[in-house]
Order: C-alpha cells, then structure tokens, then sequence
C-alpha cells in the first residue's frame, strides 16, 4: 500500500489472518530481530513464534505463488553449535 511506512513495507509478509477486515492489517517481521523471531500484526495481537532454532531470518523479494505472501529466508543454528 503507498501509505505504509517504508520500515513496514520491507518488514512485511502477508495480510493478517484475522483481521480480515479491509484495515489493511498486516503480518510483518519484528524489527527487533533475535534471538526470538516472530512474526507480529500491525494492528492485533496476533503474533507467530518462529522455531527457537532460528538464527536469522529476513522477508525476501518472492511471493509465494499460492497465497500471495512475501517468502522468509529462514537460518537456523547448527546442531552443536
């Protein structure tokens, strides 16, 4: 949306899930990063753990063919490390 701040507009995956309302409500990256990524809505409290294996993880340029969502580049610790 032109309107949306652009730290939101790269941070951004897909609409949120419940508030299917038109708000414009959306499912972004948190901007604080790790070590708990999450995935936070812009308007609700709808909030989506990533696995604690998690290293890294950033909103990449593709879109998911199926549903339309921004795809994550997801790395995760290694075993041992």
């Amino acid at each position: 949306h032109p309107r949306v701040h652009p730290v939101v507009a790269a941070l951004a995956v897909c609409p949120c899930p419940e508030c299917d309302d038109g708000s414009g409500a959306t499912l972004v990256l948190e901007p604080t990063g790790g070590p708990a990524w999450k995935l936070v809505c812009t308007r609700c409290t709808l909030l989506v753990k990533l696995p604690e294996t998690t290293h890294k993880a950033a909103v990449t340029r593709d879109v998911c063919a199926a549903c339309g969502a921004q795809c994550l580049a997801v790395e995760y610790h290694k075993a041992g490390g």
